[in-house]
């Protein structure tokens, strides 16, 4: 790691040979467990591995890094959660639709992958990409897939799905829409960066949901990134019309707020010390932060208003800004795959991207390629390249802080590598 123009600093490693990382997250319990979704061949074909690590002086095969558990699958992972009500839980996300629930305390004999999961559900029929545990419903979790759905499961309900929401008003997701920038299965996206996806209008059919995010302030605020390169916000609370008229609760999903990214969203992240904002990262290379407390103030109370309170003529859906989005400065060379707000500074934003850095950046202000909305939505300043970690020597697709300890970040890559570096947190 390096700051902007400087060497590059020490930081641990670990090699998964074999399997390219894809994300990588910080257990809520313990200050020394990670654990990493990866997949064999980059995620194009072959199985999953969820690597669960240990921190530790003097351990093997490489100083302060060990593996503790393996978990396989039969198809590639992207992504993996770890439970907020039980501390040796996790779920994984698979490229066959599937998602698993594992407990990190059933070891194998000999140190094997266990291949056992304590729970399994398959009920998405494309790729899931996101995971995202509710940090105040605990006891719920969400899924978005590239079959253009976001599902929220209850595992201390026997894995009852509690709600599936749509994009589509339709129904299911078209994989081959024309509308959207809808990519072939388990192709990567971003792929072709230079080529951001055009935001003139929101999808009319299903786009890939990338990527979603519970919010940490309030509790029934689910955000997405899609495809199509908009950010839908939600309300759980809010049934959709067609779930009103036909009792299932399923279909035609109402976002409660729209945001024109610009490019294929593959990242978000809200801040949790300002209550409604949140960061995207996309494939236009640029990395955005908006501020949104203005539009969500109404539900943030126990009880939602009736109706979105900004609409769209026609659709009942509301958007910060009706007018097409406008280029912003490339914060990396590449798309960015993922963002992360730190856990103990409300100021500094990670982002991993396909360039093969990972970067620090402040928001509060200075200079850099960070495009910020925290003024409002077109109020554009710039902000501050703090550090940037240029170890990996693949796509880097997931950086997470550590919760526990100030600083401390995960990062992990298709070269099968994990790091664990420092960032200054002031």
């Amino acid at each position: 790691m390096q700051g902007p123009g400087g060497p590059q600093q020490p930081f641990s490693r670990i090699r998964t040979p074999g399997f390219a990382g894809y994300n990588v997250r910080w257990s809520p319990f313990f200050e020394h467990k990670l654990a990493v979704a990866s997949a064999a061949n980059y995620g194009l074909i072959g199985n999953g591995r969820v690597h669960v690590l240990h921190l530790g002086p003097g351990s093997t095969p490489e100083p302060g890094i060990q593996v503790a558990n393996m978990f396989d699958t039969q198809d590639g992972l992207f992504d993996v959660a770890w439970s907020e009500m039980h501390e040796n839980h996790l779920a994984s996300s698979s490229g066959d639709g599937s998602i698993s629930l594992w407990d990190i305390s059933h070891a194998t004999p000999g140190g094997a992958p266990n291949t056992r999961p304590i729970a399994h559900w398959r009920r998405h029929t494309r790729e899931v990409f996101s995971l995202s545990w509710s940090p105040l419903q605990k006891h719920l979790f969400a899924s978005s897939s590239w079959d253009g759905t976001l599902r929220i499961w209850s595992p201390e309900h026997a894995g009852m799905e509690v709600r599936m929401l749509c994009l589509s008003p339709d129904g299911p997701a078209l994989p081959n829409s024309a509308s959207g920038p809808n990519p072939p299965p388990n192709a990567p996206p971003g792929a072709n960066p230079a080529q951001p996806s055009p935001a003139s209008a929101p999808s009319t059919t299903a786009p890939c949901i990338y990527t979603c995010a519970f919010s940490p302030h309030s509790p029934d605020l689910i955000a997405t990134g899609a495809g199509d390169g908009y950010v839908r916000i939600f309300d759980l609370r809010i049934p959709s019309p067609s779930a009103a008229s036909t009792g299932t609760g399923n279909m035609a999903a109402q976002p409660i707020a729209i945001l024109p990214v610009m490019g294929e969203v593959l990242s978000l992240d809200w801040n949790k010390y300002v209550p409604g904002t949140l960061a995207t990262g996309s494939t236009d290379r640029s990395v955005k932060v908006w501020d949104l407390r203005g539009a969500l103030q109404p539900y943030a109370s126990a009880a939602p208003p009736p109706q979105p309170r900004i609409a769209m003529p026609g659709q009942g859906t509301s958007m910060l800004s009706t007018s097409p989005p406008v280029p912003h400065p490339a914060a990396h060379a590449y798309a960015i795959r993922h963002v992360a707000f730190s856990p103990h500074a409300s100021h500094l934003l990670a982002s991993a991207s396909y360039d093969m850095s990972a970067r620090i950046w402040d928001t509060s202000g200075g200079k850099g390629g960070v495009s910020s909305s925290l003024g409002g939505v077109g109020a554009a300043t710039t902000s501050a390249l703090v550090q940037r970690h240029d170890a990996h020597t693949e796509f880097v697709a997931g950086v997470e802080w550590s919760l526990f300890s100030p600083g401390t970040i995960a990062s992990c890559a298709w070269d099968s590598e994990t790091h664990i570096w420092r960032a200054p947190v002031r």
